[in-house]
């Protein structure tokens, strides 16, 4: 609160909505996801940003994505997440979902599937009420830790930078 009023004082225009992602950012993102050169983890957060940005979903939103709910079936990609920022003490709400219609893609690549499989990863696979652990330190692996939102919009950050841009070359 104290924040805001120092913003008001000061003059500082008051932080809006990030501005959307362009398509080209979102061709990386499913390139960079289908690319088995690159990173474990880095492909993971790919991932996670891609089901975040088609389903809607806040980075909070994330952080309470059950794994054990994750559904993929001919129709698209479901998930049950465990409380949102709308689901708070005292609010009425059923289990709150998030879907991303199959036939979302920019490349022709099933991104949806890869991610799930990227998640089966021997040491992603134990029980946790989060989505996406904490990478080593070498982006080869996740280890048992928690990641809080910050730390994860951090990570999408560090993805984000690592993307180049996509062009067409040889039919593809």
């Amino acid at each position: 609160m104290e924040s805001s009023f120092a913003e008001l004082e000061s003059g500082a225009e008051p932080r809006g909505s990030a501005p959307p992602y362009t398509v080209s950012i979102l061709l990386a993102l499913a390139l960079f996801v289908m690319d088995v050169q690159r990173e474990y983890c880095a492909r993971v957060i790919a991932w996670t940003i891609l089901v975040a940005i088609w389903s809607c979903m806040r980075v909070d939103d994330i952080h309470c994505v059950m794994p054990e709910t994750m559904r993929l079936s001919p129709r698209g990609f479901s998930v049950r997440m465990s409380h949102t920022k709308t689901t708070g003490p005292g609010k009425i709400h059923g289990q709150v979902h998030a879907f991303v219609h199959r036939s979302i893609t920019l490349t022709g690549h099933d991104w949806m599937e890869e991610g799930l499989q990227l998640l089966r990863h021997e040491s992603a696979i134990f029980p946790r009420d989060y989505l996406v652990p904490a990478p080593t330190a070498d982006w080869h692996a996740m280890r048992k830790k928690l990641m809080e939102p910050p730390q994860l919009a951090n990570y999408f950050r560090m993805v984000l930078q690592m993307l180049g841009t996509p062009k067409f070359e040889d039919g593809r």
